[in-house]
C-alpha cells in the first residue's frame, strides 16, 4: 500500500509526534465541536418549529371542524328559509283565497242587508196599513153600534 506524499509536512515535536498533524487535529476537534453544537442548537429550533407546526396542524383542525360545523348550521338555515318560504307562500294563497271568499261574503251581506231593509219597510208598511184598518174596523163598530143604539 502506498501512502501520499506531502510537501509540507511539519517537522516532528521531542516526543515524535508531528505538531501541525496535532494542531490540525485539534482545531477539527474544534471545529467538529462548534459544529455539533450548532446542529444541537439547530436540532432545538427544529423541535421548537415542528411543535409549533403541530401547533398549527391542532388550530387548522379545530377550525377546519368550526368550519364544517358552520356549513352544516348553514345549510340548515337554508333549508330552514326555503321552508318558511314555501309556508309563506301556502299562506299568502290561503290568505288571497279567504280575501275572495270574504269579498264574496260582503257581497252576498249587502244584498240582504238591502233584502233586509226593504223587507223592513214592507213590514212597517203592513203594520201602518193593520193600524188604519183596524182603526177603520173599530170605528165602524162603534159607528154601528150607535146606530144599533
Amino acid at each position: 500500500m502506498q501512502y501520499p506524499k506531502f510537501d509540507n509536512v511539519a517537522p516532528l515535536s521531542l516526543d515524535g509526534e508531528n505538531t501541525a498533524a496535532r494542531i490540525n487535529r485539534d482545531e477539527i476537534a474544534q471545529t467538529i465541536s462548534a459544529a455539533l453544537q450548532h446542529i444541537e442548537r439547530l436540532n432545538e429550533r427544529i423541535l421548537i418549529e415542528l411543535g409549533r407546526c403541530h401547533a398549527l396542524q391542532v388550530v387548522n383542525a379545530g377550525l377546519e371542524g368550526a368550519q364544517a360545523s358552520q356549513e352544516r348550521e348553514r345549510a340548515g338555515l337554508l333549508a330552514r328559509i326555503e321552508s318558511l318560504e314555501e309556508n309563506l307562500e301556502t299562506a299568502q294563497s290561503k290568505r288571497l283565497g279567504l280575501l275572495e271568499e270574504l269579498t264574496e261574503t260582503r257581497v252576498i251581506l249587502r244584498s240582504r242587508e238591502g233584502y233586509i231593509d226593504r223587507l223592513e219597510n214592507a213590514l212597517t208598511e203592513t203594520r201602518r196599513k193593520l193600524r188604519r184598518a183596524r182603526q177603520t174596523w173599530l170605528d165602524r163598530l162603534i159607528v154601528g153600534s150607535e146606530a144599533s143604539e
